[in-house]
């Protein structure tokens, strides 16, 4: 249970648009889902709020936390599409090196394999932190949200 004691919606809500949430109560709600119950995420505030209020609350957390999970998933997509090129554009390039003679040689096999490790290195490390981040999107647009 991640738990919210403030009042003020201003704290939570950003104050120039309503659809989106103040960057502080983001950053809050990402660091504390570290520390919770992975299977139900529950926030509860321990303030009372109107009734609008609270599901201007309700609706802005789910809303933002789901767009933000398919913008993640959209990139994604079109990051594989990237991959995929650039490993092909990186065995290309050590095809030809094998083709060449001297420094150009040299030059193409570096390439290749540079844009070979920079793929294999984002797989390895870089898509890791971005699927647990849009997993972490997708818990807190279905997260359960209380009032007390």
């Amino acid at each position: 249970m991640i738990i919210i004691d403030t009042d003020n919606i201003e704290d939570l809500i950003n104050t120039y648009n309503n659809s989106l949430l103040n960057s502080n109560f983001d950053d809050y709600l990402l660091h504390q889902l570290k520390f919770v119950n992975k299977d139900k995420i529950i926030v509860h505030f321990n303030k009372t709020f109107k009734k609008s209020d609270q599901e201007l609350i309700t609706n802005t957390i789910h809303n933002y936390y789901l767009d933000k999970y398919k913008k993640h998933s959209f990139i994604d997509k079109f990051d594989d599409y990237v991959h995929i090129i650039l490993l092909i554009l990186g065995i290309i390039f050590i095809l030809i090196s094998e083709k060449l003679i001297s420094f150009l040689s040299e030059l193409f096999l570096i390439a290749g394999w540079v844009v070979v490790w920079e793929i294999i290195y984002d797989l390895l490390f870089n898509s890791i932190k971005k699927k647990k981040l849009k997993n972490s999107y997708k818990k807190l647009a279905n997260c359960e949200i209380t009032f007390n």
